[in-house]
């Protein structure tokens, strides 16, 4: 990794004095780092925009539907490997309540800087962020997410940007800064509409990368060994499409996109044939999505599917136990609870269990609406909702409308879904919550029972010696 390759838009000297800067540990929820063997890999899984309550509602599910806990809870159970649980501050440079790009930069560059920028703060990028100094270090990288690979979370491991908008700069960056391996969605910014490569995709494919677009795709690479050069996997135009939406093969423009556990499994795959080891980042960004929309099956089955990467992160540990893995979420999103129903609380347990003849998200919906599908009928096919013939116009001139998005179905169908499901939600917007972040593995002992988002960086830095 050159340091002439970092921002083009800054000067020179800012550059310098950016990348000269040696991470100082933070004065506040942080620890110095004891004598322990530094681990060799990273595995940090961020299920964006996870609320407390969200997390309980996979683990009631889990119990109902599966006879089990979910996989994070028994992570809370085990006595070995150890886990540490650590409560995680996560507020911004300019709010009590992050923005993505913010509270992913804290823990990409060490600082809380303002929301919609990612490891950049007066016009000027905020040092170099994690991905660079392991780079320049020797380690391979790896993004995974379900967003956008261009999108604020993946993004604040690796690039300074004065806004998260700016994604044709971010792909830039991932190029210049040699991130070996790229899964998720975000294709709209590789190829143009009529499917040919943008110069940056083209850009990509001169220095080596293999490009993986499909589900099949993607398990022919895993069958026959993933090589020694770099993977880009673009799997959608946008975000990847919600996973309660993929399981329902019958729709077949989704049948050959893969899920997060198959696109976690081929980056460990590809990046575990590093020498010096790796830092892999795997985001479930829809969480987030299906919580600001307040789409409560949406959001279960995110969750779910995030919920079944763990045991992969702890199948690599077992058989490579200098890894660190760190589990957690950037911020709370939503807010939503399942809540007691009046005046019998028992009946919230039919209500919740009524999330199972939920088959599509509310952005499905809302596409199908504006295809032309009658709205009161698909949400009855679909949510298992009854809703009065004179809500489909209501609906109709919603999706309609200028500006309108898929979680503006929610104003019409919440007061049916509440009765319906028992959960509830504070807002569509991010929350304030501290959240959990849970650490295993070689160097997790180093994690404080209390820590700042931006002491992540300051632990990951001491630890990695990067």
């Amino acid at each position: 990794m050159n340091r002439r390759q970092f921002l083009r838009r800054t000067s020179a000297a800012s550059i310098a004095a950016a990348l000269s800067a040696k991470p100082a540990l933070a004065a506040s929820g942080s620890r110095q780092v004891g004598h322990t063997p530094k681990p060799k890999n990273l595995i940090f899984m961020v299920s964006d925009g996870l609320s407390a309550g969200a997390l309980t509602l996979v683990e009631r599910w889990r119990q109902r539907h599966h006879s089990a806990s979910s996989h994070w809870y028994q992570l809370l159970q085990r006595d070995s490997p150890k886990v540490v649980r650590c409560l995680q501050d996560v507020a911004s440079g300019d709010a009590l309540v992050p923005d993505s790009a913010a509270a992913g930069s804290a823990w990409g560059c060490g600082e809380r800087i303002l929301n919609n920028a990612i490891n950049f703060h007066n016009d000027a990028p905020v040092g170099a962020p994690l991905y660079v100094r392991a780079k320049q270090k020797g380690y391979a990288t790896g993004l995974v997410t379900t967003a956008r690979i261009t999108h604020a979370t993946p993004a604040s491991f690796v690039a300074n940007v004065s806004h998260r908008r700016e994604e044709d700069a971010i792909a830039r960056q991932y190029l210049e800064r040699e991130v070996d391996c790229l899964l998720g969605g975000g294709g709209r910014y590789f190829f143009e509409a009529d499917d040919t490569d943008k110069a940056i995709l083209a850009a990509f494919r001169r220095s080596g990368y293999s490009l993986l677009r499909s589900d099949k795709e993607l398990q022919a690479a895993l069958a026959k060994g993933i090589g020694n050069m770099p993977l880009l996997g673009l799997f959608a135009a946008d975000h990847l499409p919600y996973a309660i939406d993929r399981s329902n093969r019958s729709r077949n423009s989704y049948a050959d996109i893969p899920n997060l556990p198959s696109m976690m499994s081929a980056a460990l795959q590809k990046l575990s044939r590093a020498d010096n080891g790796f830092f892999l980042q795997v985001e479930a960004a829809r969480v987030d999505h299906a919580a600001h929309a307040n789409d409560p099956a949406g959001l279960l089955h995110e969750q779910m599917e995030f919920d079944d990467c763990i045991p992969l992160a702890l199948a690599f540990l077992e058989q490579n136990p200098d890894t660190l893995i760190v589990i957690t979420t950037d911020h709370g999103c939503g807010g939503s609870q399942l809540n007691g129903l009046w005046p019998n609380y028992p009946d919230s347990n039919p209500a919740f269990d009524r999330l199972d003849g939920m088959t599509a998200s509310f952005e499905f919906l809302f596409q199908e609406i504006l295809k032309g599908a009658p709205a009161t009928a698909l949400i009855q096919q679909y949510l298992s909702l009854d809703l009065p013939a004179s809500d489909d116009q209501v609906i109709r001139r919603i999706c309609h409308q200028q500006g309108a998005w898929y979680g503006m179905l929610s104003d019409v169908l919440q007061p049916y879904l509440y009765p319906q499901t028992a959960i509830g939600w504070t807002s569509q917007h991010h929350t304030a919550e501290a959240v959990d972040l849970l650490a295993l593995g070689s160097g997790a002992e180093n994690f404080p029972a209390f820590l700042k988002n931006t002491s992540v960086f300051h632990l990951l830095t001491e630890m990695f010696a990067i």
